[in-house]
């Protein structure tokens, strides 16, 4: 009997041990883990000009090529396009001398008519700009050709006018070449060449 509750006892303390012993485990029982970086987006980014940042207008100035023979025009760009932002640039490429002012600026008949407007609208007017400089240069033939044109075209253009009255001081241009009536306006020249400015081609 004795022996028997020994074998007992000896089954039990290796029954607890087999218990408490560590469970071991495969790896192909293992869980799996990842350890891979986190995706970057690829999303683009949001590049819409954001409200209240300064934005700049563009217009077109022209003026007489080096050997007054045609009309230039140049494209540039300003904070805002008003006729004095014209006069300053139309003294930088030397159409107007230095000290110009412009005694006043007017546009009588129709806003200009867009792209946008519906078909078989009409304008029912023309829209003439009357330009009073304070001042023009003195000049030979082919400059003044050059220098009225460049001054019609370019408040022509910038403005959608269909012609420009030009007074000098409130009164008609006069000159020794020409002598201007109330009914003679600048009207545009079409022929013209495009170029960039020269302090554009040293950027």
């Amino acid at each position: 009997m004795r022996k028997f509750m020994i074998m007992l006892t000896g089954i039990a303390v290796v029954g607890l041990l087999a218990a408490c012993a560590p469970t071991k485990v495969s790896s192909s029982d293992r869980p799996e883990t990842s350890f891979a970086p986190p995706t970057v987006s690829e999303t683009p980014l949001d590049r819409t000009p954001v409200p209240g940042l300064p934005t700049e207008d563009m217009m077109f100035i022209f003026r007489g090529n080096e050997d007054a023979t045609k009309l230039e025009r140049v494209e540039v760009f300003v904070d805002e396009m008003t006729e004095d932002a014209i006069l300053e640039k139309l003294i930088q490429f030397g159409v107007l001398d230095e000290g110009t002012e412009i005694l006043s600026f007017e546009i009588e008949g129709d806003m200009p008519i867009g792209p946008g407007a519906p078909e078989g609208t009409t304008g029912g007017g023309e829209r003439i700009g009357t330009l009073n400089l304070s001042q023009v240069p003195a000049s030979g033939t082919a400059d003044e050709t050059m220098f009225l044109g460049a001054i019609g075209n370019t408040f022509i253009e910038n403005y959608e006018l269909d012609k420009l009255k030009l007074l000098v001081n409130g009164a008609n241009y006069e000159s020794g070449n020409v002598s201007q009536g109330d009914e003679d306006y600048l009207e545009y020249v079409t022929e013209y060449v495009n170029v960039q400015d020269d302090s554009e081609e040293e950027e």
